[in-house]
């Protein structure tokens, strides 16, 4: 009987890891925003870092997130 308890922990268990490395998989860490404002004549780009720039000369790679003048600014 105890085999029956460690079958269903075991892909119970298999299936909440699998839901959660889902879920942290789509979930991404952005160093910062890069606003870009079109205007008629030029086209302006703003970096916004959420982070201590210092820090980020010791990192291998940056993400930022891309939001334009018509988007909203939602880091998820």
């Amino acid at each position: 009987m105890i085999w029956v308890y460690l079958a269903i922990a075991f892909y119970v268990g298999l299936f909440a890891g699998f839901i959660i490395q889902r879920w942290l998989g789509r979930r991404k860490y952005f160093s910062g925003v890069i606003r870009v404002i079109v205007n008629p004549d030029k086209t302006l780009f703003s970096l916004e870092l959420d982070e201590d720039p210092e820090d980020i000369v010791f990192k291998d790679e940056v993400l930022f997130k891309v939001v334009t003048s018509e988007e909203n600014d939602d880091r998820s």
